[in-house]
């Protein structure tokens, strides 16, 4: 009777663990499959268990996914770990190891945003739908009006530049340029080992189907070097503008520091989770090779789309607002001279990030950090 009891629960063991493989495997990105790597196909009893083997080990990243994909915990190889939690399956608060902690309180359709240090409130704001509604309607009316007029205005633009400290943002990146494979597969490797990357190491992905169970290894594992040249290849995009979108949304290039506020391999490429409410943020792209595939693919959709726009081309950017500091006019709009810069502020509509303005007079993020990433790592695209 013992044996068939003991047989029984390997027999329940063994069902669990196929089922959350299985549901990795719906949950994976089309085309991406990597190796096992036996040294860690094994099933943790907690995630503070992840925690202290990720401390030790030091080489390698490990994301743990409940079984609706949304993730519940990021542990990265320098030790850094961030945690996610859910009230009635809304993102409520995210919690880093370093001591950051964002909260999330939802009132009606607004959100309130806290941030912490070390439980000292460094930061909170409230973000009305409302008001954010109003100005995409704007912003909507104010494009269809743009559309009309702008071959009447070509000749204009054409002298209408746009600077941020020195940096001409009307030309960004040329077409060539925008789809030039410039770095294979090896080349990205020891481009991350140098930077000293977290990137440098494999993200092993784990599901955790309740939050009292037992996270379960997902059945594969993914090499972001690998990962960033196979999409770069399938959608003709430059390895090194997937690689400087990577420190420009989550800086996980050349830092290996976390916090709520910065590094996310879940969210890495900013892909599905745009705005200030994570209700609207799609999960379905959260995880690392997600984000690479649909932040290339969103890159190589608007490229091809703009195949018969006519440039130079008027494009409404910084949330509608003119910023004026130190004597310098940083205006809601700016032309663009050719579809892979147009692309650029298609994916990141900033020139820069009036937040930055906002909570402490800084003029910078947006596209000009975009191009201050690039500049910092190369000096050349190709």
């Amino acid at each position: 009777m013992k044996r068939n009891f003991i047989t029984f629960c390997s027999f329940v063991v063994t069902l669990v663990l196929l089922c959350n493989i299985a549901f990795a495997s719906s949950i994976k990105p089309e085309m991406v499959q990597y190796s096992a790597n036996s040294e860690i196909q094994k099933q943790f009893s907690s995630i503070n268990e992840i925690k202290e083997f990720v401390k030790s080990k030091k080489d390698v990243n490990i994301v743990v996914l409940d079984n609706s994909g949304k993730p519940v915990s990021e542990v990265l190889s320098d030790g850094i770990s961030i945690d996610y939690e859910y009230t009635d399956d809304v993102l409520s608060e995210i919690k880093s190891s370093t001591g950051h902690t964002r909260k999330y309180t939802y009132i009606n359709d607004d959100v309130k945003i806290d941030d912490f240090n070390n439980e000292i409130l460094i930061e909170s704001k409230t973000f009305l739908k409302n008001n954010q509604d109003k100005a995409s309607i704007e912003t909507s009316n104010t494009s269809s009006q743009q559309t009309s007029s702008n071959q009447t205005l070509m000749a204009a633009a054409a002298t209408e530049a746009y600077n941020v400290k020195g940096v001409y943002m009307n030309n960004l990146i040329s077409d060539s340029d925008f789809k030039y494979q410039s770095l294979t597969a090896s080349q990205i490797q020891s481009f991350l080992t140098t930077k000293n990357s977290c990137l440098k190491d494999n993200i092993m992905v784990y599901i955790q189907a309740s939050y009292d169970s037992s996270p379960v290894w997902a059945g594969y594992n993914i090499n972001p070097a690998q990962c960033i040249s196979q999409y770069a290849t399938q959608y003709s995009i430059n390895p090194k503008l997937i690689l400087v979108t990577l420190q420009k949304e989550k800086s996980l290039i050349s830092t290996t520091s976390a916090s709520p506020m910065n590094s996310s391999l879940v969210w890495a490429m900013g892909a599905g989770c745009y705005g200030y409410d994570p209700k609207t943020w799609d999960y379905s792209m959260s995880g690392f090779d997600n984000q690479i595939l649909y932040g290339t693919k969103a890159y190589k959709t608007n490229f091809d789309n703009l195949s018969s726009t006519t440039y130079p081309y008027k494009v409404n950017i910084n949330d509608g607002r003119t910023i004026t500091y130190s004597g310098v006019t940083y205006k809601n709009y700016i032309y663009v001279e050719n579809k892979a810069t147009h692309v650029l502020y298609k994916y990141t509509p900033y020139t820069i990030d009036p937040a930055l303005y906002d909570n402490n007079k800084t003029i910078g993020g947006g596209n000009y950090l975009f191009y201050q990433v690039f500049k910092g790592y190369w000096s050349s695209w190709t």
